[in-house]
């Protein structure tokens, strides 16, 4: 008893030591901009800086709805989060880093919790190192992970207790959870909807579900927070979509998380022939993902903290798991290599390209009352200047300055690329006022990256013809 105590501990501690060292790196080191992470949060940055839902940020993107123009088209509990986030402590670089970084250490201990509850009399350990194994794998800037704390919590609390009020209190975190992402609560509520429970609770858990669901969305459709109707109807419209370019562009995006829950398969074709009840339901959901959103592959994540406790589990269990760790773990760590990855090159970034004296020389350079088109320095900016998103098309008379960097562009000293139909504007009537794009890439022994990554800036200053006012923030705007 003792010994069991003590292992309970260790895991515990490590655990814990594990989500402290994740949040310090991603604190302390920062991070770079998630892809349509402005367009995930702007909403919500307005809203907690002025009390207006609106992005302003993304002002004339073409694939927008006209009917969502200038309030997004994304559900809205996740901006709306992010915008309370942003009222208690205000907007920045770091607060931005921070509201995600919440977000995932929440949904580790969600894991651990779920390995709990599906092996209560079981040891804690494989809880935890499942717990601490989701950290990696958290996909920062994307409402997907909150959706994912909504209702695997939902679930927990379903599975714990008969009691009416749990059911009922479980159909409000699938609601808003639908209301936030709604394939997370899709797949996730399947969990629910199967169990063998009495009907009664389950109609209270759909009927809660429902009513939270539909409140929201009622309310975000009326104009108070976004678009949520428009971004239900493109998401349908996007998913009924089959072709061998939307999967390959889908599988971009999911390269890690695809490759991960291929790992994820190994303890059950190894140590699960006996627990199928354990995992058959989970894996069948997780399979469905790629097939019902072939543009998504990072859709495939929202199974990943039960699949990773239930693996955990079947390790724990099983007579080989030594066999089974060695397998299983090189293909999981590959899988998340490119994290770890983004990891090492936060870390050692060079003096000349972190955030801080890079952004102090951004703003000696450019005037508070400009207009300035970014993407990776928009929670830099966002807070001091009216600040235009790299999707938008505002009309390029309204982009005083332009703040880009290097990341992803692919060859180091080469700065990232706008849409083909940006790049002329950009070259004819803008000029180059600083260039400290970095020019080396990254190298630790045999890991290296294609792309020189950093903060170091390229600002181009438009081109103003005689007369013309230098400054484009008091133009008139159906946004501001």
């Amino acid at each position: 008893m003792e010994r069991k105590t003590r292992g309970t501990s260790v895991a515990l501690a490590i655990l814990v030591a594990g989500q402290l060292a994740y949040a310090a790196l991603y604190l302390t080191c920062g991070r770079f901009i998630a892809h349509d992470e402005i367009a995930d949060k702007a909403p919500g940055r307005e809203w907690g800086l002025s009390g207006r839902f609106v992005a302003t940020e993304e002002e004339g993107v073409p694939y927008w709805p006209k009917e969502a123009h200038c309030r997004g088209i994304r559900l809205p509990v996740y901006p709306f989060a992010f915008g309370l986030f942003v009222r208690l402590f205000g907007f920045s670089f770091r607060s931005n880093v921070a509201f995600d970084v919440v977000i995932s250490i929440l949904l580790s201990w969600i894991a651990y919790a779920l390995g709990r509850t599906l092996d209560r009399a079981g040891p804690r350990w494989p809880a935890a190192v499942a717990a601490l194994l989701v950290l990696p794998l958290t996909q920062h800037g994307r409402p997907e992970g909150l959706a994912m704390c909504l209702a695997f919590g939902g679930w927990i609390l379903a599975v714990r207790s008969e009691k009416k009020g749990a059911w009922i209190a479980a159909g409000i975190l699938e609601g808003l959870a639908g209301a936030t992402s709604l394939a997370a609560a899709f797949f996730i509520g399947w969990l629910v909807l199967l169990r063998r429970n009495r009907p009664a609770n389950v109609l209270l858990w759909l009927a809660a579900a429902a009513v939270t669901f539909l409140g929201i969305v009622a309310y975000a459709s009326a104009g108070q927070v976004g678009g949520s109707a428009s971004w239900i109807t493109t998401t349908a419209m996007q998913a009924s979509g089959r072709s061998w370019s939307m999967i390959l562009d889908g599988f971009r995006y999911g390269r890690t998380p695809t490759p991960a829950a291929i790992a994820m398969l190994i303890p059950i074709v190894l140590a699960g022939r006996g627990r199928r009840r354990l995992w058959l339901l989970p894996l069948i959901l997780q399979l469905a993902i790629p097939l019902l959103f072939p543009r998504e592959f990072y859709y495939v994540w929202i199974m990943g903290p039960m699949m990773l406790a239930i693996d955990l589990i079947l390790i724990a269990e099983g007579r080989r798991r030594w066999i089974i760790a060695v397998l299983a773990l090189p293909l999981y760590l590959g899988a998340i290599s490119r994290v770890l990855l983004s990891w090492a090159v936060m870390a050692t970034l060079p003096a000349d390209q972190r955030l801080e004296p890079n952004l102090r020389l951004v703003e000696s350079i450019i005037p508070r009352s400009s207009t300035v088109m970014t993407y990776d320095y928009w929670p830099a900016l966002g807070a001091s200047y009216h600040v235009f998103s790299t999707d938008a098309y505002p009309g390029w008379e309204r982009v005083d300055y332009l703040v880009l960097t290097g990341n992803g562009s692919g060859a180091p000293g080469e700065r990232q690329r706008l849409f083909d139909d940006q790049e002329p504007h950009v070259k004819n009537e803008y000029r180059v006022v600083l260039d400290r794009i970095n020019r080396k890439p990254f190298s630790l022994g045999p890991l290296h990256t294609h792309s020189a990554w950093g903060f170091g800036p390229l600002i181009l200053q438009r081109i103003r013809r005689l007369g013309e006012s230098n400054e484009s923030a008091h133009l008139p705007s159906s946004c501001w």
